[in-house]
C-alpha cells in the first residue's frame, strides 16, 4: 500500500512538472502588443496601463504598450490592426461592428472581437432639490444638456422611451444644449439649465463638486421603466440596469435606478486563442489589476466578472475569452 502511495504521488509531480515546464516554454506568436486606451489621467487609461504592465512582467518576450485614445479611433485602429487590443464605449464598438451610427454607417470594423466589460458607468440625470423636476417627463419644456452632437443619442433615447423628442421640447419652450460635460455643468451651475445630464461611476467627481454649493437631486426610474428604456432600439443589448447607492453622495436619501454604459476590452480576430486566454487571465486574476479596481470604482461599476459579458452587443467573443470563461464557469451562450 505504502509502495503505491508513492509511485501514485511521483506520478503527480511527473505531471505536475511538465505542466509547468509547458508553461514556461509558451511564448506568444508577436512580440508587440499595443493596446489603446482613453485619456491620461481617466480610469479608462489607467485600466490599459496596468494591464499592459501586468502582461508585460508575466510574458517578458511580449512588449505591451498603452496608448491614449478615444472609442470611436480605437476601434479604426484596433480594425486595422494598427493596435491588437483597446478599451472602447460598449455602444461604440457595437456600432463600429456592424457599419452602423453617425461614424461608422457602411464601413462595419468586422475584426473586432469582444474580451469583457471592465466597467459600467451609470447615466446620472442631476436637477435642483427645489426644482419642480421629480419625473423624466417634467423635462418635456425644459432646459437640458443631452452631450456633443454625435455622442447624445444616450440621454435623447431614454427621452424617446417616454414619448419626447428633442424637437418636442423646443416645441413647446425648453432649450438642448450640445455641450461638453464641463460647458454642461457652468450652464447649470449658473442656472442656464434645469437638468445636467452624464454617465459616469459613482461617486462622480462632477456631482460631487457641485454638492457643495447647490442642493442636488437624481431623478431614478421604477424597474419596469428600465425595462422599456432598455427596449429603446439604441440602447437594447448595450445598456445594462444600474443602481446609483445612497452612499454615494451626501445628498441622496434612498438608492437611483436608471441605466448604464459598458465600456470593455476588445482584441484583434487574429490573435491567437492561447494569447487571448492568457491576457484575459491576467486581466480578471491579477492582484495588481484587482487592486486598481477596488481603489478605483465600486465593486458594483468596476471589475466584476458576473458582469464580464454584458453589453457585448453583437460582437463575438474571442475564442480566448472564451475558453477563460467556461473554465471558470461563466456561460458564454453557443
Amino acid at each position: 500500500m505504502f509502495k503505491k502511495i508513492i509511485f501514485l504521488s511521483l506520478i503527480c509531480v511527473v505531471f505536475m512538472s511538465f505542466n509547468s515546464l509547458a508553461l514556461a516554454q509558451w511564448k506568444p506568436e508577436i512580440r508587440s502588443l499595443k493596446i489603446a486606451g482613453y485619456s491620461p489621467g481617466g480610469f479608462g487609461y489607467i485600466i490599459v496601463a496596468r494591464w499592459a504592465d501586468e502582461i508585460k512582467k508575466t510574458f517578458p518576450d511580449l512588449w505591451a504598450t498603452a496608448s491614449t485614445g478615444t472609442s470611436i479611433p480605437n476601434a479604426k485602429l484596433l480594425n486595422k490592426n494598427e493596435v491588437q487590443a483597446a478599451i472602447g464605449v460598449g455602444k461604440v464598438l457595437a456600432d463600429s461592428f456592424e457599419g452602423k451610427g453617425t461614424f461608422f454607417e457602411g464601413t462595419p470594423q468586422n475584426n473586432i472581437r469582444f474580451l469583457g466589460t471592465v466597467m459600467v458607468t451609470a447615466l446620472h440625470f442631476v436637477v435642483r432639490a427645489n426644482s419642480n423636476i421629480y419625473h423624466i417627463t417634467d423635462l418635456k419644456n425644459k432646459s437640458i444638456n443631452v452631450g456633443k452632437k454625435g455622442m447624445h443619442m444616450n440621454v435623447t433615447s431614454v427621452l424617446e422611451s417616454f414619448g419626447i423628442t428633442l424637437d418636442s421640447i423646443i416645441a413647446k419652450g425648453g432649450k438642448v444644449h450640445y455641450v461638453t460635460y464641463g460647458e454642461a455643468k457652468d450652464l447649470f451651475s449658473d442656472g442656464h439649465t434645469d437638468c445636467l445630464t452624464d454617465e459616469g461611476c459613482p461617486p462622480y467627481p462632477s456631482v460631487i463638486e457641485l454638492a457643495p454649493n447647490i442642493k442636488l437631486r437624481l431623478l431614478s426610474f421604477t424597474d419596469e421603466e428600465i425595462k422599456k428604456i432598455l427596449q429603446h432600439p439604441y440602447l437594447k443589448g448595450n445598456f445594462i440596469p444600474a443602481v446609483i447607492p445612497k452612499e454615494s453622495y451626501p445628498f441622496l436619501k434612498e438608492n437611483v435606478k436608471t441605466i448604464a454604459g459598458v465600456h470593455a476590452l476588445y482584441v484583434h480576430k487574429d490573435l491567437s486563442e492561447e494569447l487571448v486566454y492568457r491576457i484575459t487571465k491576467i486581466l480578471w486574476e491579477n492582484p495588481e489589476m484587482r487592486k486598481i479596481f477596488k481603489e478605483g470604482v465600486p465593486s458594483e461599476f468596476g471589475l466584476n466578472i458576473k458582469n464580464a459579458l454584458l453589453g457585448k452587443g453583437e460582437i463575438p467573443v474571442h475564442m480566448g475569452a472564451v475558453k477563460y470563461y467556461r473554465e471558470v464557469g461563466l456561460p458564454t451562450g453557443k
